[in-house]
């Protein structure tokens, strides 16, 4: 790398921080709710750009928004959004940023890296590494790097902490996959929506993770995940509401998560977009 562009990527990526910490210091300060940063993505966005009460929540928030396979829903100015491209498996980012397919708007990458058929198995072995590697590709191009490790990578990790039910949220805090991740990312994803019906245990694993990723890196943005079915679990807006006050003094923000039944979420039930803008109109009031 020339050093004008070694230098012009360093100014990027330090603005980027600035951007994102919000002043935020080590000695993690709770936020308030204009101040929550979060990941929106999906159809649910035409719900919240179309809805009073959620333009004027998101205004100035700053939220990553992530928009797939051409979605043409157009993001309101003031919400001061950051475009965001997501990828489940290394290759692809690789190849996607040497074909130019990464467009100019386009300000971080996210690496979503599961056991399921979209990463591969070399990937969901050596978290750490992908990881890594992802996150040198990516702020070589000046962009954010987010990373969102699932909790079943645990099973590939270290196969005695891959019990079913809610002791596999042990076993990712015992794997110590948030540290290993976090450490070399801008954003840090706990994907732990699929203990928000259980509010004690969602709010001790996103403790934990959150706790674990600053060790490893002290002004990183955590986010946790909230979802209106998370892995096809019946779920309310008040448990949405209670998994987020018994967490934002943990967290910076929420990737909230509003999936549709399709090959990203197989066990997926239902599309729930009304419950998400509950939630927004809750917080917004």
């Amino acid at each position: 790398m020339r050093p004008f562009r070694r230098a012009l990527v360093s100014l990027v990526a330090v603005a980027s921080a600035l951007a994102l910490q919000f002043g935020q210091s080590p000695a993690h300060v709770a936020p308030s709710n204009k101040h929550l940063r979060w990941i929106l993505n999906g159809p649910a966005l035409a719900s919240f750009t179309s809805d009073p009460v959620a333009l004027r929540f998101f205004a100035d928030a700053g939220p990553f928004v992530l928009q797939r396979n051409g979605a043409a829903i157009t993001i309101p100015p003031a919400w001061k959004s950051l475009p965001i491209r997501s990828f489940t498996n290394y290759a692809a980012m690789a190849r996607a940023f040497a074909t130019g397919a990464i467009g100019p708007e386009v300000r971080g990458i996210l690496y979503d890296s599961e056991v399921w058929d979209f990463t591969p198995e070399d990937e969901q072995r050596r978290v750490a590494d992908y990881t890594k590697k992802a996150a040198d590709l990516v702020h070589s191009h000046g962009l954010v790097f987010l990373t969102a490790p699932a909790v079943n990578l645990v099973r590939k990790l270290d196969p005695s902490q891959a019990q079913a039910g809610a002791k596999r949220y042990d076993g990712y805090v015992k794997a110590r996959l948030a540290a290993d991740s976090a450490r070399y990312a801008d954003v840090f994803v706990i994907q732990a929506q699929g203990s928000e019906a259980d509010l004690a245990k969602y709010r001790s694993f996103v403790s934990a993770a959150a706790h674990q990723a600053r060790e490893a890196k002290p002004n990183i943005i955590v986010l946790a995940g909230i979802s209106t079915n998370p892995g096809g679990q019946k779920v309310n807006a008040n448990i949405i509401l209670a998994a987020i006050e018994g967490t934002r003094g943990s967290v910076d923000g929420y990737w909230f998560n509003v999936p549709a039944p399709g090959k990203y979420c197989p066990r997926c039930s239902e599309f729930r977009p009304d419950m998400a803008l509950d939630v927004i109109r809750r917080l917004g009031r």
